[in-house]
């Protein structure tokens, strides 16, 4: 992991072992990058990237990017505001949730998200039920693997809603799910929109 940080308007490149010791390296609004170097990358737990903090794969080697999440959990949560992920693969393990958004106007783009074993849940989660939680984000160039629920569900309520969401040029597998969005009722169903729609 290679971290360039900002110090006094300068680039101070620093590699680190972990994903996660990368992430803690971070100083919130500042603009810092995390540079994946390709390989495939085991990451153990949740990560929460800080505001304005970019996790970018080298350009061209999207499929040489590989991070591998543990199962049964969140692989990323993008809980601050303005958070970037660029050109990595994510493998996703059965009952994992990949990426879930409750951050204000961050992106996901250039992406491929992959099933290793099992059935992920949703690949991408935005979370709009708190407030302007989600609301801005920005999915494009992304590739959705066949196996999950859905490549990208939407969570709202009578109270909140999700504004301002853009989902650009995006292919998404036959059997999963393009989109599920939020419908307000009793039973509290989604509304599942076919792939093809976005493919």
């Amino acid at each position: 992991w290679f971290v360039e940080e900002m110090v006094n308007h300068k680039m101070d490149g620093t590699v680190r072992t972990t994903l996660s010791s990368a992430i803690n390296s971070c100083e919130g609004g500042r603009g810092d990058v995390i540079v994946v170097l390709p390989g495939t990358h085991s990451v153990g737990g949740t990560l929460s990237p800080k505001s304005m903090c970019r996790i970018v794969g080298l350009p061209g080697m999207l499929e040489a990017t590989r991070l591998v999440g543990p199962a049964g959990k969140t692989f990323i949560e993008l809980d601050n505001a303005q958070t970037v992920i660029e050109g990595l693969t994510f493998g996703m393990i059965g009952g994992e949730s990949g990426i879930v958004v409750t951050g204000e106007g961050c992106a996901i783009r250039d992406c491929a998200f992959i099933a290793v074993s099992g059935a992920p849940t949703n690949y991408i989660t935005v979370d709009g039920t708190v407030g302007d939680a989600g609301d801005g984000l920005v999915v494009s160039g992304c590739k959705f693997d066949t196996s999950a629920v859905s490549a990208i569900s939407f969570v709202a309520d009578d109270n909140d809603q999700i504004n301002a969401m853009t989902v650009t040029n995006c292919v998404i597998g036959g059997t999963t799910n393009g989109v599920l969005l939020p419908v307000h009722n009793a039973s509290g169903q989604q509304i599942g929109m076919a792939s093809g729609a976005f493919a």
